[in-house]
């Protein structure tokens, strides 16, 4: 079976597991709201599932512990849904859709590629710190992919530094571009 297939698989049984029960115990994660403007709408629900991460997405000449990368990823994400959302939660496989969230954000970490170097001449080649998120936004009502983007972005030279590092305001950008069509869409009711 090919990654993306896997991935789709992955995808499929994350809807799944959300169409289960709310119970009381459902694992959902939560800060305390950043006070910013909601451009989307200041009822909206938008529940962000925990990363996936693709079976290879690990590489690189530095240990990284994967849960480590889905949290900083994770909480990075819930950060730039609740400028938009304040209602915004993060959700551990957690049926989203029975307690009343109107979408939800599924994200997979596609590639995380952490490096360092010692050396000042190979910091300017190969390899070098490069990450890939993909993001799609579920709508629950009606089940069905809103939108999606895929993240890319990679270091220009090799420090000794983290990759966490290049989910910059790039980042938010993209994230921001998956709210426009919400936007547009609850303008529209």
């Amino acid at each position: 079976m090919s990654t993306v297939q896997h991935l789709r698989h992955l995808g499929l049984f994350a809807i799944l597991s959300i169409s289960a029960a709310c119970g009381a115990t459902g694992a959902v994660a939560s800060n305390p709201p950043a006070m910013v403007p909601s451009p989307v709408a200041p009822t909206c629900r938008i529940f962000v599932m925990w990363p996936a991460s693709a079976p290879s997405a690990f590489r690189g000449n530095v240990v990284v512990h994967p849960a480590d990368v889905e949290s900083i990823v994770a909480y990075r994400i819930l950060e730039e849904v609740r400028k938009q959302c304040p209602a915004g939660e993060l959700v551990h496989a957690a049926p989203a859709r029975e307690c009343a969230a109107d979408y939800l954000l599924v994200p997979t970490i596609e590639q995380w590629n952490q490096n360092r170097t010692d050396d000042p001449i190979g910091a300017f080649v190969s390899p070098k710190n490069r990450i890939a998120i993909s993001l799609r936004l579920m709508r629950l009502r009606e089940p069905a992919v809103e939108s999606c983007v895929r993240f890319t972005n990679r270091a220009r030279v090799t420090v000794n530094q983290s990759a966490a590092r290049l989910l910059n305001n790039d980042f938010g950008n993209q994230l921001r571009t998956l709210f426009e069509r919400v936007s547009r869409v609850r303008e529209g009711c």
